[in-house]
C-alpha cells in the first residue's frame, strides 16, 4: 500500500484480499482496512501490520538475530 501511494502514475493495484485475510489469520494483527473496494495506507511508519503476540509462542517459530557486518 505504501509503495502504491508513492508511485505517481499507478492507476490500479489489484490483489485478492480474501487470501490475505485467510492466510495471515492469527499471524498478524491487521491486514489493512478496505472500504468500497479502496485500501487506505496506514498513517504511521512501517507496513501497518504487527505480528500477533501468540505467534512468538508457537512451537514452529524460529527467531534469528541477524547482525550486519561491521
Amino acid at each position: 500500500m505504501h509503495l502504491a501511494m508513492n508511485v505517481t502514475n499507478l492507476f490500479m493495484l489489484e490483489s485478492v484480499r480474501r487470501h490475505y485475510l485467510k492466510e495471515y489469520e492469527g499471524i498478524v494483527t491487521n491486514t489493512g482496512s478496505s472500504r468500497e473496494g479502496w485500501l487506505k495506507a496506514p498513517s504511521e511508519p512501517g507496513l501497518g501490520v504487527d505480528f500477533h503476540p501468540a505467534v512468538f509462542s508457537r512451537p514452529d517459530m524460529v527467531i534469528q538475530n541477524i547482525v550486519a557486518p561491521s
